[in-house]
């Protein structure tokens, strides 16, 4: 590991220790995105089940179909909001672009610059 990729994975560190809790609550579900709208469509055809099938002059299959319908609308609400979050973490990464590590970059760089696993590396003249 370059000590370029060394010093950027400390610098997260630093900042999800400084995040408030909001914000490690919404970075996690930042990440876990379609985990919380799945998990917010069972939640909710299991409330909405249980506040419809208290319904007495409803069939089953009217029943069902407003659970589903009740679930339907919050899935999508939850697409939206999933969609705006995604649009401003897009925004912040077009305002700081990820540092480039790959192997054509590690070329350009002086033996001096890159550390080796095995020690400084040395070149014939």
């Amino acid at each position: 590991m370059s000590r370029e990729m060394m010093e950027e994975e400390k610098k997260k560190k630093e900042m999800v220790e400084m995040q408030s809790s909001f914000e490690k609550f919404k970075q996690l579900v930042n990440d876990n995105k379609y985990t919380v709208i799945l998990g917010s469509w069972a939640t909710t055809m299991g409330i909405a089940w249980k506040i419809i099938n208290k319904d007495q002059y409803m069939t089953k299959s009217q029943k069902i179909v407003q659970v589903r319908m009740w679930a339907q609308g919050v899935t999508i609400a939850m697409i939206l909001a999933t969609a705006l979050a995604s649009q401003s973490e897009r925004q912040a990464v077009k305002d700081h672009p990820p540092v480039d590590h790959s192997w054509m970059n590690q070329l350009k760089l002086s033996p001096e610059e890159v550390s080796s696993p095995v020690g400084k590396v040395t070149t014939k003249s």
